[in-house]
């Protein structure tokens, strides 16, 4: 599936500069988040969301962009308000004509259920 994305939406390997580990700010300082732990990222203004597999979310102080350019390949931009790991997607309907999978005008499935908070509906 990942080769799929990656052919998809022209994307070559992650690098070698690719993050391992994003940091977040709570009211008693910052604390790390393993990238790992990501199922997806969503735009919050000019910061960002990091839902997590423990259905815990974080904001971090980076715009979707930035995430972007330093995650590893795997996280794809499925939206212009979210990024996406591509191991956690079962399949995905992209948007005829369009230049991605817009969870907006198509269909994405999770492997371990639904993407809360990810729009997945049809244009009828």
């Amino acid at each position: 599936m990942k080769k799929a994305f990656d052919r998809y939406f022209g994307r070559s390997g992650g690098g070698p500069n690719a993050v391992k580990y994003l940091t977040a700010r709570k009211h008693s300082g910052f604390f790390v988040i393993s990238v790992d732990d990501v199922l997806y990222f969503k735009a919050a203004n000019f910061y960002s969301e990091a839902v997590l597999k423990s259905g815990r979310s974080e904001i971090l102080d980076k715009t979707l962009d930035r995430l972007g350019q330093i995650l590893p390949s795997r996280f794809v931009r499925v939206h212009r308000s979210f990024i996406v790991d591509s191991r956690q997607i079962a399949s995905f309907t992209p948007v005829i004509g369009g230049q991605r999978a817009a969870p907006k005008n198509g269909r994405l499935s999770r492997r371990n259920g639904p993407f809360a908070g990810i729009l997945n509906r049809s244009r009828a």
